[in-house]
């Protein structure tokens, strides 16, 4: 666990290597303003033709100089941007600042908010087979409903600890194998949380409790009878561990990430100057813009292109995620809106420093398209009817339009955005096309 003693004094270290003078972040030459003299030393030091000290050369504030600082340079050269990421005194930085904020106000409160939501789950099914009834189960619908979109909304950032605990595969995978999880209903096994590590993804997270849950044939009736009776006892059984489980495995992920805890936030803030995980500033910065791409991508086409049928075939509803509960179109909003956040810096945590604010002095004109893509691509799935599986059918101009706008933000922030803040693309992206 890294301590912020560490992060401290590589803060420190940073402010080591100011000058006592104020220095004009592009002014390579020192001449008091930026040229296209400048530009050109700026890609000479980036070909390791010269040197360039970070606090006039890092435009970008990757902790180094690159080609992209040279072309922030000069397009500030010719008055199309003001790069402010060059370290100065004692400060992180903007991209590490960003880094801070993304890690405090986004992550950490996120997952805590995710962990509370899973733990009203737990108790919400733990009272419904105590007392199956159509009140009991609509509380634990809805408490369903609300820890989904919490993890949803956190897809954005999936990083570090997520990912090395598998927690999107555990708790959050596309599809329920309904065929495996009755035979495991008809088995012997103890139905424990313990025993749910060990099967396969397609039996256990929140599609799981979703067959459980609801009923689209039954209804309500349906789905409390399904939990009555002797005969039922492993059914509720197994609902119960599935509550049990998401709520270990969300807590999980919030202590990795607290301060009191595996303290992953002060080691994602000390990347390239202490951290473990990522070797330098710029390798985590560029996995946070990679991840919100992927997640534009996975909804443009896995959550709205698959089950329109956009490459041929016609409108495939069998592909919905979340089909028994409806509940495809929130998912898909939550996923637009922790976008939203960390572009806007509007977190679960407050107000804080968002990716905007990196854009904006390299490109207005780039941070206005994005922020208004954002705006566009959440009324356009807002705008769908309910359920997603009979609008992409029965109101397919509406379902295609939300889809339309959702693959021009993320071709925006492919293309664009990664461009400008010179991020190396690591996820598909479709290249912009």
């Amino acid at each position: 666990m890294i301590s912020r003693t560490i992060l401290a004094t590589a803060v420190a270290v940073l402010a080591l290597t100011a000058t006592a003078d104020a220095q004009l972040c592009g002014d390579a030459d020192g001449s008091g303003a930026i040229s296209v003299t400048d530009g050109v030393r700026v890609l000479r030091a980036a070909a390791g033709l010269g040197e360039c000290e970070l606090a006039r050369c890092d435009a970008d504030g990757s902790g180094a100089v690159t080609v992209s600082d040279g072309v922030n340079v000069l397009r500030a050269a010719a008055g199309l941007g003001t790069p402010t990421g060059c370290p100065t005194g004692g400060s992180l930085g903007p991209r590490r600042t960003f880094l801070r904020d993304l890690a405090s106000a986004g992550a950490i409160a996120g997952y805590r908010a995710l962990a509370s939501e899973a733990a009203a789950l737990e108790v919400a099914v733990g009272d419904l087979v105590t007392a199956p009834g159509g009140e009991r189960l609509a509380l634990a619908q809805a408490a369903w409903r609300a820890t989904r979109r919490a993890w949803k909304v956190t897809e954005a950032f999936r990083l570090g600890p997520s990912e090395a605990q598998r927690t999107s595969a555990r708790i959050d995978w596309p599809s329920a194998n309904t065929g495996q999880i009755d035979a495991e209903i008809a088995g012997g096994g103890a139905l424990s949380s313990a025993y749910l590590d060990t099967l396969g993804a397609q039996k256990v997270g929140f599609q799981a409790m979703e067959y459980f849950l609801f009923d689209p044939v039954g209804g309500v009736p349906g789905a409390v009878d399904r939990l009555l009776g002797n005969e039922d006892a492993r059914r509720r059984a197994y609902l119960q561990a599935l509550a049990t489980n998401v709520r270990e495995r969300t807590e999980a992920l919030r202590d990795a990430w607290e301060p009191g805890g595996g303290n992953f936030g002060d080691d994602f803030v000390a990347s390239g100057i202490g951290g473990s995980t990522f070797a330098s500033l710029k390798e985590a910065f560029d996995e946070v813009v990679n991840r919100m791409i992927f997640t534009a991508e996975t909804v443009e086409e896995n959550r709205l292109g698959a089950p329109l049928g956009v490459d041929g075939g016609g409108a495939r509803p069998d592909l919905v995620e979340s089909p028994r509960s409806g509940d495809a179109l929130a998912g898909i909003a939550a996923n637009l809106q922790g976008i939203a956040d960390v572009y806007r810096g509007t977190y679960t945590g407050g107000q804080a420093t968002g990716l905007g604010a990196q854009v904006a002095p390299l490109s207005a004109a780039i941070d206005a398209e994005v922020r208004a893509l954002l705006t566009d691509a959440l009324a356009a799935v807002a705008a769908v009817p309910e359920p997603l599986a009979d609008a992409i059918v029965d109101h397919r101009e509406e379902a295609l339009a939300a889809y339309e706008a959702v693959q021009r933000l993320r071709r925006a922030l492919t293309v664009d955005v990664a461009s400008v803040l010179g991020v190396k693309l690591t996820f598909g992206g479709n290249d912009g096309d």
